[in-house]
């Protein structure tokens, strides 16, 4: 409930920062536990990431200190999901296609928000490493599950699809700006009598 209670987000932050390392206990079988709180609340965890990922959450004193944590945290468990999900053998990759389509539609609006590093959006309060850790989830599913990765794309629309590519080519490519051959002088004939 704490969740999806948008009237006190420090009880929000609160309870989604136990999640995320009730998650991560070592020694503990996370994959019965991600899925169990997928079941519960992965829709809150999915809204808060695109709320907080695209600054339409309220915004407190503590927003701006804590959106890059609240958003990595969010990331943490949907990642754990992913990988769960991928990592399956019994998973029906209809299923896995359909459950990316809805996360890269969520990637891809926070991406396009918040820009890559190197590549700013320039919107109020974006913060790249935010976009930066959406495209590390796309540059995973690429490589844990490519079929499903391929079904996905071509139902996302051209947009989505673009800022999605981008995103994957920025990351693979450790976000280098590419360099632009320099301007060839022009030659004066003039000179040559």
């Amino acid at each position: 409930q704490a969740l999806g209670n948008w009237n006190d987000t420090t009880r929000q932050v609160s309870a989604l920062k136990a999640i995320a390392l009730y998650a991560q206990i070592p020694g503990v079988d996370t994959s019965s536990i991600v899925g169990i709180i997928m079941e519960a609340a992965g829709a809150e965890l999915m809204n808060i990431l695109k709320t907080y990922g695209i600054c339409s959450a309220p915004q407190g004193p503590s927003f701006d200190r804590e959106r890059v944590i609240v958003c990595a945290d969010a990331m943490k468990l949907i990642m754990m999901s992913l990988q769960q999900l991928s990592s399956q053998q019994s998973t029906d990759e209809s299923q896995l296609s359909a459950y990316l389509v809805v996360v890269f539609e969520l990637f891809t609006s926070v991406i396009s928000y918040n820009g890559l590093p190197n590549h700013p959006s320039g919107r109020p309060k974006a913060d790249p490493s935010i976009g930066r850790i959406c495209a590390q989830g796309i540059v995973f599913v690429v490589r844990s599950a490519p079929a499903a990765f391929k079904s996905a794309i071509v139902q996302l629309a051209a947009e989505d699809r673009t800022t999605l590519e981008t995103a994957v080519r920025a990351d693979m490519s450790g976000y280098v700006v590419a360099q632009k051959a320099p301007a060839k002088k022009k030659l004066s004939l003039k000179g040559f009598k």
